[in-house]
């Protein structure tokens, strides 16, 4: 299944919802929309990943550059609604000590509301 991303914006923050497989073909794609993400006074980001089946490493490496943006903005990066299948491989990557993981989109999004 080739990826597809959906945005929701909040005044703070956006929501990226990426579904399908982020392959090397979808890098450049998903770089450019997590860029777009901090624009106005966006300084969070929630990534939505309850349809992602796979991601490559350069992918999750991705997730690092938005933290990034993030902090220089004094935001955060969350993701949620991770299957437990792609789970294993961030947790193997430690990437639970860089980020928050939500059980569902909204939990996160009610937590960034606050």
């Amino acid at each position: 299944m080739a990826i597809t991303i959906r945005q929701e914006s909040y005044e703070t923050f956006n929501v990226l919802a990426v579904s399908g497989r982020v392959d090397p073909a979808d890098v450049n794609t998903l770089e450019a929309r997590i860029r777009d993400s901090f624009g106005g006074n966006q300084a969070s980001l929630v990534f939505d990943f309850s349809g992602l089946e796979f991601i490559i490493s350069s992918g999750m490496g991705l997730l690092l550059v938005a933290r990034n943006l993030a902090d220089e903005k004094g935001g955060k990066v969350v993701a949620a609604g991770v299957r437990e299948d792609v789970y294993r491989v961030f947790d193997l990557l430690d990437f639970p000590s860089f980020f928050t993981f939500y059980e569902t989109k909204d939990k996160a999004i009610e937590d960034l509301l606050r």
